[in-house]
């Protein structure tokens, strides 16, 4: 064999090492930067499941009573897909009930008077949100998979909670919120309540550690505030689209006053 061909060998072989090299790290940067997006995209979902969608499925998608199932749990993943008869893909059905809807429930408890059960988000069908939105919002419901499923257990979190304190300055202020968002509507400018409206607040702070077992009465609050339709007072109608829109700082302050109301 000459020595040229020897040395063409050579440097064949070594542009096969590099070319194999190159492309064994352009397929890492490609999967990092896959994985990147896909915690931008749910990342995003997540705001837009706190701005949209917790006052039925739960802060964590457990579930809210008669509002809305859960989502983050083992039957969703597994069953959920054979319960409504549905032959494609999970990520595709989660994209088209947020995009179009739910016209009917599959389960008597979410069942409603001939309404609409949940309505259609997709800007297409006359909701707010673009494509894009509504497949951040899939990719956020189905990272739930793995702790649904047990795969992942994580450490818990502590929930902010606001304490039962006496700061004058925090009570003034959610009495004042307490009028600004409208709740005097239903509860009456001292929180006695309003006749077949909303039932009377007084002594809150006291009745709602008892209402909920296991959830404690500013816990109960601020569930109530949120979603005011989580727990109905017997002999009330259930209420309508009245949660208020405030700040967790704002949601605090209102906790506060409703513990101090007597």
């Amino acid at each position: 064999m000459s020595r040229t061909l020897i040395l063409g060998t050579l440097v064949t072989l070594a542009l096969i090492l590099l070319l194999s090299e190159v492309g064994r790290r352009e397929e890492t940067r490609l999967a990092a930067a896959t994985r990147l997006d896909q915690a931008r995209r749910i990342e995003q979902g997540a705001a837009l499941y706190a701005q949209n969608c917790r006052t039925c499925h739960g802060v964590n998608g457990e579930g809210l009573g008669a509002l809305g199932p859960p989502l983050h749990d083992a039957h969703f993943f597994t069953g959920r897909l054979q319960e409504v008869g549905w032959s494609g893909a999970l990520h595709d059905y989660v994209v088209a009930t947020i995009a179009a809807g739910r016209v009917t429930a599959t389960r008597p408890l979410y069942a409603g008077d001939g309404v609409v059960v949940m309505p259609p988000w997709a800007r297409a069908n006359g909701g707010p949100l673009r494509t894009d939105q509504i497949e951040a919002l899939a990719a956020f419901v189905l990272n739930w998979e793995a702790t649904a499923l047990g795969e992942v257990v994580l450490s818990p979190l502590p929930t902010p909670t606001p304490p039962v304190i006496n700061d004058s300055a925090q009570v003034a202020r959610g009495r004042q919120l307490f009028t600004e968002a409208g709740c005097t509507t239903c509860h009456g400018e001292d929180a006695a309540g309003v006749e077949a409206a909303g039932p009377s607040l007084l002594g809150i702070g006291a009745a709602a550690s008892d209402r909920v077992p296991g959830v404690a009465a500013a816990e109960y609050l601020r569930a109530s505030v949120l979603t005011p339709a989580a727990w109905v007072v017997a002999g009330y109608a259930q209420p309508g689209a009245c949660a208020a829109v405030v700040s967790d700082a704002q949601l605090a302050d209102l906790v506060a006053y409703l513990l101090t109301v007597q």
